[in-house]
């Protein structure tokens, strides 16, 4: 029987990035070649090289701790600090990770209580350096998160005052993609540092970012989606555990402020002008078909499925699959974990 491991992890970023660098010492240092033929198919040395230096002056201001914990992981896995920057802070340009994602509360859930689904979609070989981490901060809440191997941001997660966030990438214009923090970076400062949403859509509004992500984010009371590029930020509030309401994010804006900045939307046109977004349509009708009965095992059924997409298969070769889910109940700060395709793997359930 397969048995998904809980890393668990403690202690100041230092020791936390440490203690992790040295258990997956071999698999961190061969994720970060696979990582830099990736990249450097797509950006020259100097351009990584350079965008680390410009974002390591903002993660000194606005984050200290991340790069603390970048120095333990290095020190742990046997890497130069400057080595790991370059694979783990540098953005000369960002490729989004295909994700999608969703809250529902109120009449829509069971038990009436708020819960989050999400897929991240990405390539194959991705699946592989995936972690899920329980980590305990000396100074921050706890919290259960799923990683990559060589880097100390985050997909998506739950703290210990039921807070759960996730995101998903979006192809922004080149004006609005800047020296900054990735959203990995900033999943984690929202667990570590928010107790509720409302601090979490502080936190995004106040922190440079270096790409266009949306962020989804929901606590006991609230559920909320925030649009953002490195110069913009929008919200879309869900309040109240009692209504009967959804939110769904994923890879394009949705708000008419944001759409201009969406260069993934004029592709979604072309192949689908009838259509705003296939994920989101599928989502809608899922999630209104399971009304009132919407708990875990509903929340497994509609990451599974795959008539929009939402549970993305690829093809081996690049093309993007459902890599992880992560289905949350801030109620219970609890969370499932599958680690592959939702519809074929099996979930692992962790509690804080």
């Amino acid at each position: 029987m397969i048995i998904m491991e809980l890393i668990k992890i403690s202690g100041t970023p230092y020791e936390r990035g440490y203690e992790f660098g040295k258990k997956f010492k071999d698999k961190i240092k061969a994720c970060i070649k696979s990582e830099d033929k990736f990249w450097s198919a797509r950006a020259s040395l100097e351009q990584i090289r350079e965008s680390a230096k410009r974002n390591e002056k903002i993660f000194e201001s606005f984050a200290p701790e991340l790069l603390e914990e970048i120095s333990g992981l290095g020190d742990g896995c046997g890497l130069e600090y400057k080595r790991l920057l370059g694979s783990t802070i540098s953005s000369p340009y960002f490729l989004p990770v295909f994700c999608s994602a969703f809250v529902a509360s109120g009449s829509l859930t069971k038990d009436g209580k708020p819960i989050m689904g999400r897929n991240v979609d990405w390539s194959r070989e991705s699946r592989k350096h995936i972690r899920y981490v329980f980590a305990k901060p000396r100074k921050g809440y706890a919290h259960i998160c799923s990683r990559d191997l060589d880097s100390v941001g985050y997909y998506d997660g739950i703290n210990e005052k039921g807070l759960a966030i996730a995101w998903a990438g979006v192809f922004a214009s080149k004006p609005e993609v800047a020296p900054g923090l990735l959203m990995f970076f900033i999943t984690k400062l929202v667990l570590e540092r928010c107790s509720d949403a409302e601090e979490a859509i502080k936190l995004i509004g106040s922190v440079p970012m270096a790409n266009a992500a949306n962020f989804i984010i929901s606590d006991a009371n609230e559920a909320a989606i925030v649009e953002t590029t490195s110069r913009r930020r929008v919200v879309k509030r869900l309040k109240g555990a009692n209504r009967g309401n959804f939110l769904v994010i994923t890879n394009n804006f949705t708000s008419p402020k944001m759409r201009k900045y969406d260069v993934i939307r004029k592709i979604i046109r072309k192949k689908w002008p009838k259509v705003a977004d296939p994920r989101i349509e599928r989502y809608t009708k899922l999630i209104k078909e399971h009304a009132g009965l919407i708990d875990a095992k509903a929340a497994k059924r509609i990451l599974s499925d795959h008539e929009g997409f939402i549970c993305a298969h690829g093809n081996g070769r690049g093309t993007s699959e459902t890599i992880s889910s992560f289905i949350a109940l801030p109620e219970s700060k609890s969370v499932s974990y599958a680690n592959g395709i939702p519809c074929k793997t099996k979930y692992f359930n962790f509690k804080i």
